[in-house]
């Protein structure tokens, strides 16, 4: 069932706004307006049957009939609009030259019964409601024949001909009704249930037409193509991540019947990206919930556009890291022989101790967790060392260090590290010098944008000199 409040509420709006544009007149109508086809016969019938009110109908009917005095549409709307007044003396003459249409008929119909005439007019409006059974004036001519003591029987009964038209063609002449969740499937799949640290797990959504038709996507369509995906961690640590990822896809205009929009999602981003890898020995569980056209309810809950389609969800758990003094070790040893991809885990892996590390620090641990008074000196040296993670010479190196610039974003940088970070201002490689700069700017505010100036005017590559200058930041002003 409607609102039928608030679809009345809609209508006297759009009448409103009619009114007001008409009354401006035509040049103050956008091209793109609703109502720009709306004149003053629409406003008329508007007000004789949508939202019954007399003196508005006979005024814009009068307006109507003066801009379009031939039209019989028009003669009989106003026709009508007397009749709300009891004006029939003036109906009569008007209803004589309006030919046959549905609202006509209803017009002499009333004038008919006014009359006393009511076998003329029962067969005027049994003949009138024909015309367009649905239409607002075949209800009102339904509701004279109702007070006169008379049951409308349609000229075709409609059980009949569907029996008739189901021998001839078979069932399929009319389409069986399908619920818009039945219509549309959701699906929500990851490759495994359990990553461990540092590991990327992706996600695949899945919108699948379950009806023989193309489901088209777009903003009136029966998916409008936007996803939501929640996060709520647990465990060791307690995270509620609304909206995470917040998408509009359009990778295809329809889904063919039967078929599939697939959507991959990278789920690790963003703050949860920023948890997992700063908190390298806590266990945890995710639970992501997939929303698609997600929308608010008037209890701040979040739900789908299609209220009976339940959102998707998967659960994911990323098991702590169980530390001893030889794996730490043989990952440092693993620096100076190991390739570009397992220098990249190892920094991003010693680079995530030392921000955890200062998270416990001067506090009671979050969870159980393992240190030892070595291990700072040992994780700092893999980044400080002259052949480390920051230092090593070798041009191929800049990779890593692009990386491990990337990931120490966050972390509090002492003397010596911020010395280290330092040295790759001047280095050949622009992605390495880019991420020196967002690094130290973050870390030292508007003390750096002496540098960034000088970064801005000199560097060699466009795109660090254009970060340069987005990375300048307001000299407070002095106290």
């Amino acid at each position: 069932m409607g609102n039928e409040a608030e679809a009345r509420r809609i209508l006297a709006a759009a009448a409103a706004r009619a009114e007001e544009l008409l009354k401006a007149g035509p040049a103050a109508i956008p091209a793109d307006d609703s109502v720009a086809g709306v004149g003053a016969k629409q406003l008329a019938w508007f007000y004789c049957f949508a939202s019954p009110d007399s003196t508005k109908a006979l005024d814009w009917a009068n307006k109507a009939y003066t801009t379009e005095p031939n039209s019989p549409a028009t003669a009989s709307i106003l026709a009508y609009a007397l009749l709300l007044k009891d004006q029939y003396e003036w109906a009569k003459p008007l209803i004589e030259s309006a030919g046959d249409n549905q609202i006509a008929g209803l017009v002499r119909a009333k004038i008919q019964l006014k009359e006393g005439n009511t076998t003329q007019a029962t067969q005027t409006l049994k003949t009138t409601i024909a015309k367009d059974p649905s239409s607002l004036a075949a209800e009102e001519a339904l509701a004279l024949l109702k007070a006169q003591g008379i049951e409308y029987m349609p000229p075709v009964d409609p059980d009949v001909l569907r029996t008739i038209m189901g021998e001839t063609f078979g069932d399929t002449f009319i389409p069986r009704f399908a619920k818009p969740e039945d219509a549309i499937g959701l699906q929500f799949n990851v490759r495994g249930n359990k990553f461990t640290y540092g590991g990327g797990f992706g996600a695949t959504v899945a919108i699948v037409n379950n009806t023989a038709e193309p489901m088209i996507v777009s903003d009136n369509g029966l998916f409008k193509g936007n996803i939501r995906i929640d996060a709520a961690v647990t465990g060791d640590l307690n995270r509620k991540m609304p909206a995470l990822i917040v998408r509009r896809v359009r990778t295809t205009p329809e889904i063919a019947p039967g078929q599939s929009m697939l959507i991959p999602v990278q789920l690790v981003t963003g703050q949860l990206r920023a948890l997992l890898l700063d908190h390298p020995q806590a266990s945890l569980s995710i639970e992501f919930t997939l929303y698609i056209d997600p929308v608010v309810d008037g209890e701040g809950k979040v739900t789908n556009r299609l209220v009976n389609l339940p959102p998707a969800r998967v659960t994911i758990s990323r098991p702590g890291i169980e530390l001893t003094g030889q794996y730490l070790r043989n990952r440092f040893n693993s620096i100076s022989t190991g390739q570009a991809g397992q220098k990249i885990i190892t920094a991003q892996l010693f680079i995530g101790l030392l921000k955890e590390q200062q998270i416990m620090a001067n506090r009671t641990p979050l969870y159980r967790f393992r240190y030892a008074d070595w291990m700072p000196p040992l994780l700092e040296s893999a980044l400080l060392h002259e052949s480390g993670l920051l230092r090593h010479p070798g041009n191929g190196e800049w990779v890593v260090k692009a990386h491990t610039l990337a990931d120490m974003i966050g972390l509090k940088l002492n003397q010596d590290l911020t010395a280290a970070v330092a040295e790759s201002i001047n280095n050949v490689a622009w992605p390495v010098r880019m991420m020196t700069l967002y690094l130290l700017s973050h870390e030292s505010g508007s003390q750096f944008n002496s540098v960034l100036d000088w970064a801005a005017q000199q560097d060699a590559s466009q795109a660090v000199r254009d970060m340069a200058r987005a990375l300048q930041m307001p000299v407070p002003p002095a106290k």
